[in-house]
């Protein structure tokens, strides 16, 4: 998880923003980790902690 949290946070920096693609051509799995980061918290099965870490870069749900 830590891995594709600091993938996305170069995301962030280099596009100002959090809403990779799901099919991202450079890094097509980071594009299926926030996939599926939206599709735990919209079961509520994501941790608090993992949702505040990625309310810390914006994160768009």
């Amino acid at each position: 998880w830590q891995t594709r949290y600091g993938e996305l946070v170069e995301f962030r920096i280099n596009y100002g923003n959090t809403n990779v693609p799901q099919n991202y051509a450079k890094n097509i799995k980071l594009g299926q980790w926030v996939s599926t980061q939206r599709s735990q918290y919209n079961t509520s099965t994501l941790t608090q902690e993992r949702i505040d870490q990625l309310n810390e870069l914006n994160f768009e749900w």
